[in-house]
């Protein structure tokens, strides 16, 4: 049977804080065994979930918006509208609905 190591050796293996690696134990990140009130690692589980974790060493093309003039506030909301709503604001950026509709009586 192999040897179980504790929070402190497991944060050494790591390099994270104490801390980090309660947490994720608490949010059952990481692999681990409880005795008690005592949490337990196994290496090789460690290890296998080290390596789940690894990132390829490509990086992922950037996007960046066309260059031109700097957006307002008001002009990405209206772009975020229009995308959920088609036809919500008209050319003049005044709203497209239909004025006298409300409340139903």
């Amino acid at each position: 049977m192999e040897e179980l190591w504790d929070i402190k050796r497991v944060s050494q293996y790591l390099g994270i804080k104490r801390s980090t690696l309660y947490a994720m134990i608490e949010r059952r990140e990481i692999p681990h065994y409880r005795i008690g009130r005592l949490a337990r690692f196994r290496p090789a589980e460690i290890d296998a979930w080290l390596l789940t974790k690894k990132r390829g060493t490509e990086k992922a093309p950037r996007t960046t918006r066309p260059e031109g003039p700097p957006l307002s506030p008001a002009s990405i909301v209206k772009a975020a509208i229009d995308e959920v709503n088609p036809g919500r604001y008209n050319r003049s950026g005044k709203s497209g609905r239909i004025k006298g509709l409300g409340k139903e009586g």
